[in-house]
């Protein structure tokens, strides 16, 4: 007799443990809760990983702070707390949540990404949440609405997070250094003292200063250190100037250092004279250095010679190697970028190059091999190649496509994990060719699944073609959850660029529109339509086209930087926000806004 199927509930608990690290803890609460007395144990003992809040709807937030987090607070192994396109998310967490240690046993993964520094403070202090964790992502990049707040030095970030937090494994840090021609003497002079950290194997700093990276690596302050990613920065004039020969790294320093990779903005001969000693050691496994260099008449860039002898210091049968940067030269030092630029194309094996603004180079010390890290097969413009696996493709509508590569490109059944698309248009006026690239755009979205944000930087003119092309339209409708359109050469108004999108998603239903964020970035000059009688209307009217929308974001190209100019979002986006709820009064405990001079939130 055969055996009878086994249900569902019947799997080990362990195998449920599995299945459920899938689910959101929303999900996984709404399905499993109070079914039985088994699930309800399971869920007692479930690893909770809470995801990034900015992918909440309001309401949904508001569930995690008050009932989620608070219920299940010690089984929560990794949060996500951002104020990217959020507003005031990090406050209602901090006065909602209980933050001390004791309450968070389980944590040890979290991504901090967009707050305020006083919030970052507050996260920071000596019994928060953080106390404990191994691996800790901060992002207060240049491009987050809270970057201004930073108005520090980079060693006032990352020497206090390394001071407060014990037991990191792991630090990725992404801001923007305020590097400027007395950082070297401030460095000297305000920087505190480094502690020794015993625990840190991986170091992620996007950019860092040259001292804060030397201070941070030597004197075994890091001795555990296992891998380092980071990109260097310098003032703009410090383009042209190579730095200093540095004194070595000492071996005895970073003794477990393996894995380095280093974006350069200039120095790649301070940078092999500074791992110098590691390498002869032959303690790395894989160095790859990318970025940018200039060249100068007093350049000091390594000749193909150098290099060569520089790798085959390290002895292990184990180390890779890889170089990829983008080269210019001042007026005066075009044939030495030439020259330079030929001598490694010949190294790599490229006899004739009419190219040369990038050097690209792996090495393998398996088999002593040199060879070009580009298939120019593939490569659809300067720098960027293209495959059936990229996750981001740009598109130069106007840009002519050879028919070998458009033929390439046609040929590929599918896009396996393209997500974002870009489109780009300098060109201002009408001609036959606008639009000319829109087929092969549809053609490559149509085969791509995971399609889901479509970035446009063009003219009206560009947005109204392809708001007219309605196949594009039901795809965008079914498939796009974020969607960008910056205005170039239009002088718009919001309401131009909510007509175009407007007319581009009514090409099916409403209720098959999935657009859960959307950015409209105004070229007109605020004083030709920013009114609140303009922002009510307009905004309304997206509000309404989009029943799924979490974010929007206006951005205004001309910074009203007068708070008492008529034409200032500071000034018409409270008087804006009390029209709205007049209007809309079910929209009062579920919207936040924010705004500055040049820009407006709205969380949904």
């Amino acid at each position: 007799m055969s055996e009878q199927p086994r249900l569902f509930e019947d799997l080990s608990v362990e195998l449920f443990h599995l299945i459920f690290e899938y689910l959101t803890p929303h999900d996984l609460f709404l399905a499993f809760n109070n079914l039985n007395q088994r699930f309800t144990s399971i869920l007692a003992q479930q690893p909770l990983f809470i995801p990034n809040n900015r992918h909440m709807n309001l309401n949904l937030y508001f569930n995690y702070l008050t009932s989620i987090i608070p219920n299940h607070i010690s089984q929560i192994i990794y949060l996500h707390l951002s104020e990217r396109r959020a507003p005031h998310a990090v406050d209602l967490f901090l006065s909602t949540v209980p933050l001390e240690a004791s309450n968070w046993s389980a944590l040890k993964a979290v991504t901090i990404e967009d707050v305020p520094f006083y919030a970052l403070e507050a996260l920071l202090d000596d019994n928060s949440l953080l106390s404990n964790v191994h691996f800790l992502s901060i992002d207060i990049g240049v491009d987050r609405y809270h970057h201004s707040e930073y108005h520090i030095y980079d060693f006032n970030v990352v020497l206090p997070v390394l001071e407060y937090l014990p037991e990191l494994r792991s630090l990725g840090i992404r801001m923007h250094t305020h590097i400027n021609d007395n950082y070297s003497i401030n460095f000297n002079r305000y920087c505190p003292a480094m502690i020794v950290h015993q625990n840190l194997h991986t170091l992620m700093i996007h950019e860092c200063s040259k001292e804060l990276l030397v201070l941070m690596l030597n004197d075994a302050h890091l001795s555990q250190l296992y891998r380092l990613h980071v990109s260097l920065e310098c003032t703009h004039e410090g383009l042209a100037i190579e730095p200093s020969c540095p004194t070595p790294l000492k071996l005895t320093s970073v003794p477990k250092l393996r894995h380095i990779n280093i974006k350069i903005m200039v120095g790649l001969a301070w940078v092999l004279a500074y791992f110098e000693e590691i390498q002869r050691h032959s303690q790395l496994e894989h160095l790859k250095i990318s970025g940018h260099t200039r060249f100068t008449l007093n350049s000091n860039f390594p000749r193909v010679s150098a290099l060569k002898q520089w790798l085959t210091l390290n002895k292990s049968k184990e180390f890779t190697f890889q170089m990829k940067l983008l080269v210019d030269a001042t007026h005066d030092a075009t044939e030495i970028r030439k020259l330079v630029v030929t001598e490694y194309n010949k190294a790599i094996g490229i006899k004739k190059t009419t190219y040369y603004r990038s050097i690209n180079l792996n090495y393998s010390a398996s088999n002593n091999t040199y060879k070009n890290n580009k298939d120019p097969r593939v490569e659809l413009f300067d720098d960027e190649l293209i495959n059936e696996y990229v996750v981001k493709m740009e598109i130069m509508e106007m840009d002519y496509i050879d028919d070998e590569l458009l033929e390439y490109l046609q040929l590929i059944p599918r896009w396996h994990c393209l997500r974002k698309i870009i489109l780009e248009s300098d060109y201002p006026y009408v001609t036959e060719k606008l639009g000319e690239n829109i087929p092969l755009l549809l053609h490559i979205a149509q085969r791509a699944p995971y399609f889901r944000e479509f970035y446009i930087e063009a003219n009206l003119n560009l947005g109204r073609i392809l708001s007219s092309n309605v196949q594009l339209g039901i795809l965008l409708m079914s498939q796009l959850e974020i969607f960008y359109f910056t205005a170039k050469d239009s002088n718009c108004s919001l309401g131009n660029l909510v007509e175009i999108v407007d007319i581009l998603f009514t090409h099916s239903s409403a209720s098959s529109i999935v657009l859960k964020q959307l950015t409209l970035n105004v070229d007109g000059h605020p004083s030709s339509w920013l009114t609140i009688d303009h922002l009510f209307v307009h905004i309304g009217k997206i509000l309404d086209r989009f029943p799924a929308l979490i974010h929007f974001t206006l951005f205004c190209q001309h910074d009203t930087e007068s708070q008492d100019n008529t034409y200032n979002l500071s000034k018409l986006a409270p008087e804006w926000y009390a029209r709205l709820l007049f209007s809309r009064p079910h929209l009062i405990d579920s919207l936040e806004y924010r705004y500055k001079t040049y820009s407006l939130d709205i969380w949904l």
